[in-house]
């Protein structure tokens, strides 16, 4: 039986900066990461198509009141069949949930809670109820080792008041959950007037494109949007409209990535391997144990910001 290894793993920044200690320059030739001399990067080139990105629609919470004040209890159910690129429901060991909103001077945070079998339940007391206050909930994915999970970050708002709700933490509410609270800590008096319904049908109009709105895939990743820049936006002028909202993405388009595996002499690899980059899209890519070396691993479309590439021995 294989033992499930990571043969190595490097950071790689895409628009672009590190491999380990060095840096990429998307402008020169490809450079030999270390330490173990088998893995290059290609030069990133600017892709006209985006490749999908994943939805997550397995957390939710549950606020119920308690006196003068909220207790969540939150929900991880995930697909045995679900993955993205460096994440799947084995992957996922721990998770932590964070609760931010006015009048909570210091964010309420969870300590781990283990996922076992894709599950896990996370419960926050004494949340403040102030009426109509905005709350966001933050839920993040970590492995074994407590390395984030970019793929599983999640997060939801709501407006406190003097009842039970029932909230969905998800990647759709990204772009609106980072806003509420880079306000917080900027412009909180604007939070009173902000639309969020119509911030969100906006981002949903962008983020969808001519995918199904609500549905698992996204056309343009929420981690496009430059958050500072919508803010700033947000805060000179309203609650922006969809056209507007395309101004202020970071990049509306990724990048295609190529990824040379090789053994050290030159041999075939002997094992079947899995090469993924932990970038919330595209699919992984598979060299089989008879390929030859060096091998080539393609990634289209992957987001600018940094991002680690693994290559592991597939059970």
């Amino acid at each position: 039986m294989k033992t499930k290894r990571i043969l190595l793993a490097s950071s790689m920044s895409l628009a672009l900066a590190a491999c380990q200690q060095e840096t990429l320059n998307t402008a020169s030739s490809p450079i030999l990461l270390q330490p173990q001399n088998n893995l290059t990067l290609g030069k990133p080139t600017q892709s006209s198509n985006l490749g999908k990105r994943f939805e997550v629609e397995a957390m939710s919470a549950t606020l119920v009141q308690v006196g003068n004040t909220h207790e969540l209890n939150f929900s991880l159910k995930m697909p045995q069949s679900f993955r993205t690129q460096v994440v799947d429901s084995n992957e996922l060991k721990k998770i932590k949930i964070t609760v931010m909103g006015e009048g909570i001077s210091t964010p309420l945070t969870s300590n781990f809670a283990t996922v076992v079998d894709g599950e896990a339940t996370v419960t926050i007391k004494n949340i403040p109820i102030s009426g109509n206050k905005v709350r966001v909930v933050s839920a993040q994915g970590y492995d074994d080792n407590n390395n984030m999970l970019p793929a599983f970050e999640a997060k939801g708002f709501y407006k406190s008041s003097s009842s039970n709700i029932t909230l969905n933490l998800n990647r759709r509410q990204l772009v609106v959950g980072e806003v509420l609270e880079e306000l917080l800590s900027r412009q909180s008096a604007l939070l009173n007037n902000l639309d969020t319904d119509t911030l969100q049908a906006n981002v949903d109009t962008v983020i969808y494109g001519s995918e199904q709105v609500g549905g698992s895939f996204f056309e343009v990743d929420p981690l496009h949007f430059n958050i500072v820049a919508l803010t700033d936006e947000i805060i000179a002028n309203g609650t922006p409209s969809s056209t507007t909202l395309k101004q202020v993405l970071n990049s509306s388009v990724g990048f295609d990535v190529s990824v040379f595996v090789a053994t050290s002499g030159g041999n075939q690899f002997g094992e079947d391997l899995t090469v993924i980059v932990n970038d919330p899209g595209s699919s992984t890519f598979s060299i089989s144990d008879k390929a030859n070396s060096p091998t080539r691993a393609t990634f289209k479309d992957i987001l600018p910001g940094s991002w680690q590439v693994v290559v592991k021995v597939r059970l």
